[in-house]
């Protein structure tokens, strides 16, 4: 049997507007389906990415290139953003976060609700005092799963995440709450500490008083210039980062799988592409072969 006996489709991507029960909002829903078998047989993992209203575009580009090189096996891409991506600034606190973890960041998300950019359609005391992270993981895995899952070929049980800044914080949450949610975590850049609080390792530490079983494969990332660069450095990226993993390591948490890196010279504006791609490469490691181009790119 030569090549040309399977025949491939070329990737695709589809939108769809998901109005959710569980938080009053109506999600964009971007997803990339990978070069596939016209026949329908093949089945893929899931890689969920929040903020696709910012990097969508550029996670399925990158997405496309390192499985067409066999640096990752082929998987589908889900970007979660809104229809009034006007205000997803406020709106991505709303649904990452919990609101105590929110609550010490509201004099910064005060002055970003008066950006001459916001729409206008959502005020502070909305976000800060309606749904939180709890309802926005109800809609993850209640509503958007079961969807991509009647939509697209999934793999039943291979559920991975992708999060960045305030969206790796959310991961965490989800980690320590409902580990078995997704397989793999890729964090990027966690916003996970404030003012010498650091709510991921609250959440690490209420884990492991709970005695829960985990079983998930971690990579945390961070830039190395990231707390030193104009308008990130209240959030204390790089610093959280070093407590969290150093705890983390320390805890030695069974079932645990972490891997943490530091790039060098990167700042919030540049560290999620290292994040997206290194990630990726970790947890999901290369193939041996594309089965869609020639032997030579083995």
């Amino acid at each position: 049997m030569n090549g040309r006996d399977v025949a491939f489709q070329a990737h695709e991507i589809k939108e769809h507007l998901i109005e959710s029960r569980v938080v009053a909002q109506t999600f964009k829903i971007k997803v990339l389906q990978p070069i596939s078998r016209t026949d329908g047989s093949e089945r893929f993992a899931v890689l969920y990415a929040t903020d696709s209203d910012l990097f969508f575009g550029a996670f399925a580009g990158m997405a496309s290139e390192l499985q067409s090189l066999g640096e990752t096996p082929r998987f589908i891409l889900v970007g979660i953003g809104y229809q009034n991506s006007g205000a997803l600034e406020l709106l991505r606190w709303r649904d990452f976060a919990t609101h105590s973890m929110r609550a010490p960041h509201r004099g910064i998300l005060q002055q970003v609700a008066e950006a001459p950019l916001l729409d206008g359609a959502y005020d502070l005391d909305t976000i800060m005092e309606g749904t939180d992270a709890a309802q926005f993981l109800q809609f993850v895995t209640e509503e958007l799963m079961p969807f991509v899952a009647a939509q697209y070929p999934t793999l039943a049980g291979d559920n991975n995440y992708f999060g960045y800044s305030a969206g790796a914080l959310f991961g965490l949450y989800t980690l320590f709450t409902r580990p078995n949610t997704f397989r793999r975590y890729i964090l990027g850049s966690p916003a996970s500490s404030y003012q010498r609080r650091d709510f991921g390792l609250e959440l690490a530490s209420d884990f492991i008083k709970s005695k829960e079983p985990m079983d998930a494969k971690v990579y945390m990332s961070v830039g190395e210039l990231e707390e030193f660069k104009r308008g990130h450095e209240h959030l204390e990226l790089v610093t959280g980062y070093y407590r969290l993993t150093k705890f983390l390591k320390q805890s030695a948490i069974p079932g645990l799988d972490l891997k943490g890196r530091v790039f060098p010279g990167e700042t919030h504006a540049t560290a999620w592409t290292l994040a997206f791609i290194h990630g990726l490469k970790t947890l999901f490691g290369p193939v041996d072969q594309v089965p869609y181009w020639p032997d030579f790119l083995k």
